[in-house]
């Protein structure tokens, strides 16, 4: 793609680099796929693409994280007891809802250990600061992170990065509309649930039954009252609405990409 200064932002070179990233996002096959694109983009506006998350307003269920180029030690600040209430950007964005950056935030409010780590941990990425770009969708939240390198996020940067944010999710929605689904209000009652996500695991009827102690018959009974309920028509179909919409943990089967296959009816 080619570079596109921010000098040049008031140009049309901007506005023909973002249609045309929006244009492969529209046709691209998975979220990281999309992501990558989002990621080559921002490169052109001399800043990194660091991670892209997808959770509900309190960041506290199954969440979705198709991108991520953090080192390894930030990892560990995924998920856990030391944030039953989201890592400090989540309850930052929640706070703020709109752009802000990590030399923004007062760390006296994160005192503990944990959060201490997690500012250390950030420092270490080799940004001398760090824009986080939430995003609303319905009751859930696009929460981006973009490494500035030696720059502030402040002036035309902080207003390019902000509006290539919002445009990115936009045409996320707009190509993988079960996105704006993944944090709606839960459907499944808990004993479709169980069922749904051990079949989510692999397992057939037979063991299902067999782990929950019940019969094959009650079985498929709960499971047919699932896909009722989700409005699909086949086992697999039931399955992957039940990952997407959050109704079961996401596992390894949203964290790698968020794949569409032929038989669920998309």
């Amino acid at each position: 793609m080619q570079q596109i200064s921010v000098e040049r932002s008031t140009s049309g070179g901007f506005i023909e680099g973002l249609q045309k990233a929006l244009a492969e996002i529209s046709t691209s096959t998975d979220l990281s796929a999309a992501c990558g694109v989002f990621a080559e983009f921002l490169e052109s506006l001399e800043a990194q693409l660091l991670s892209v998350k997808f959770c509900d307003i309190n960041d506290r269920s199954s969440n979705l994280r198709p991108y991520s180029t953090y080192h390894k030690a930030m990892h560990r600040f995924r998920a856990g007891p030391g944030y039953p209430d989201g890592c400090p950007f989540s309850r930052e964005a929640m706070k703020r809802l709109r752009p802000f950056s990590l030399q923004s935030i007062d760390r006296r409010a994160y005192g503990n250990l944990e959060d201490r780590r997690f500012f250390k941990e950030l420092e270490s990425t080799g940004h001398m600061d760090i824009a986080v770009l939430p995003v609303m969708i319905g009751r859930g939240l696009a929460l981006m992170t973009v490494g500035l390198g030696k720059n502030s996020f402040s002036g035309p940067k902080r207003t390019l990065i902000s509006d290539t944010a919002t445009h990115f999710v936009a045409a996320i929605v707009a190509r993988f509309p079960d996105v704006s689904r993944l944090f709606e209000r839960k459907v499944l009652s808990e004993a479709q649930r169980q069922v749904v996500l051990l079949a989510c695991e692999g397992h057939s009827d037979d063991e299902i039954a067999r782990q929950l102690n019940l019969s094959t018959v009650a079985i498929g009974l709960i499971f047919n009252a699932a896909a009722e309920r989700l409005r699909t028509k086949t086992r697999s179909a039931t399955v992957y609405h039940a990952v997407v919409l959050g109704e079961v943990p996401s596992g390894s089967h949203l964290s790698k990409c968020l794949v569409f296959h032929k038989d669920v009816g998309l």
